[in-house]
């Protein structure tokens, strides 16, 4: 957790995501620990702003996505951003930010699933446009 005696953001960042991924309580307070620690960094702001964002905090988390993102065109940063997005039910914000994701370099894991949620979006958005009285 240290580095020349200090917290290290980034140790703290990724222990965040860890017990994220674990279900574990202490992401949060790890996370927000990190940005503290370095809050211009763009991982310690998408870690945060995620597990925010997942567990239910969604306003609050998209502060710290949209600023993640505007320091660092990651797609995983991008990908968290638009699901977030479409969590609140903006989905063409969120679905510029897939297509961002989905003309990028991502892995393939990133990519499967910007386009697992923008085809969610689309057949949201038809099922809308169906449905609703002219």
């Amino acid at each position: 957790l240290y580095d020349n005696g200090e917290e290290s953001p980034v140790v703290l960042a990724h222990l965040a995501r860890i017990y994220q991924l674990e279900e574990d309580p202490r992401a949060r307070a790890y996370a927000l620990r990190a940005v503290e620690g370095n809050p211009t960094w763009s991982v310690a702001l998408d870690t945060y702003g995620w597990i925010l964002s997942t567990e239910g905090d969604l306003e609050e988390g998209l502060k710290y996505l949209r600023e993640a993102v505007s320091r660092d065109t990651n797609p995983l940063m991008q990908y968290h951003l638009a699901a977030t997005l479409a969590k609140l039910g903006r989905n063409e914000e969120a679905r510029v930010e897939l297509r961002s994701v989905l003309k990028s370099k991502a892995d393939k894991r990133v990519k499967d699933a910007a386009q697992e949620l923008d085809g969610e979006i689309q057949a949201s958005l038809s099922s809308t446009e169906v449905s609703s009285p002219n």
